[in-house]
C-alpha cells in the first residue's frame, strides 16, 4: 500500500457544512457564507519535510481563503480541491510559486470554484489540471473559473479531462494543452479508476 500524502494545510468538510482546518473546527453551519473566511499568513514550508500539497481541500463547501503572502509548492501542488468540494475560493495576494506538477487540481466532482492570484513560474506539468483521476469520486468537475496571470507573460495552462470547460478571465493569458470531450471524460474516468484499481498506475 502506498504512503498517504503529506499536505501542510488540509480544509475538509462535511454535507452538513462543518470546516476543519487541520482537524480543528473552524466553521459549523451556524456561520453564513459571508462569514465563512480563512486568512493563511505567510505559508513557510519546513525544509524537512515532503510535502505532496501546500493547501488541500476535500468534502469542503462554502469557504473563501485569503492567502497573504507567496504561497508555495510542493511535489504534487499548491492547491488540490477533491472530493465534491462546492463554493469555494482561494484568493492569492501575492501569488504562487509553483515546484511540483500542477499549482492547482481540481477534481473528483467539485463544483463552483474560483482561484484568483498571479503565478511566479510556472509548473512542470500543467498549471491547472481539471477533472484528473481522484480515489473519491469520478463524477465531473463543473463550474471551475480562474482569474490567473504568469508574471513573466507567459499564458497559463490548463488541461480539461473529467472536467466542462472553465470560465476564463482574459482568455488571451491561457492555453489548453488538452481536452477530453463527451462521452470520453466519463471513460477516461472509468477506466483510470480501474487500472488504479488493478496497481497498473499509481
Amino acid at each position: 500500500m502506498s504512503k498517504p500524502d503529506d499536505n501542510f494545510i488540509s480544509f475538509t468538510g462535511d454535507a452538513a457544512g462543518n470546516i476543519w482546518r487541520n482537524g480543528a473546527l473552524i466553521f459549523t453551519p451556524a456561520h453564513s457564507r459571508s462569514q465563512r473566511i480563512w486568512t493563511e499568513r505567510q505559508i513557510v514550508v519546513p525544509a524537512d519535510r515532503q510535502i505532496a500539497d501546500v493547501l488541500k481541500f476535500s468534502g469542503v463547501r462554502g469557504l473563501t481563503v485569503l492567502v497573504r503572502g507567496i504561497l508555495p509548492g510542493g511535489y504534487e501542488d499548491c492547491i488540490d480541491i477533491n472530493n465534491h468540494c462546492a463554493d469555494v475560493e482561494v484568493d492569492l495576494e501575492d501569488g504562487a510559486l509553483p515546484v511540483g506538477d500542477y499549482f492547482a487540481t481540481i477534481k473528483g466532482g467539485s463544483r463552483d470554484i474560483v482561484i484568483s492570484g498571479k503565478l511566479w513560474a510556472p509548473a512542470k506539468t500543467v498549471d491547472v489540471d481539471l477533472g484528473n483521476l481522484s480515489d473519491q469520486s469520478d463524477d465531473i468537475t463543473r463550474g471551475v473559473t480562474l482569474h490567473l496571470a504568469m508574471m513573466d507573460g507567459s499564458r497559463v495552462t490548463y488541461r480539461q479531462l473529467n472536467a466542462s470547460a472553465p470560465t476564463l478571465s482574459w482568455p488571451d493569458d491561457y492555453r489548453r494543452t488538452f481536452r477530453l470531450r463527451g462521452i470520453f471524460r466519463s471513460l477516461f474516468a472509468k477506466g483510470a479508476a480501474l487500472l488504479k484499481k488493478l496497481n497498473i498506475i499509481r
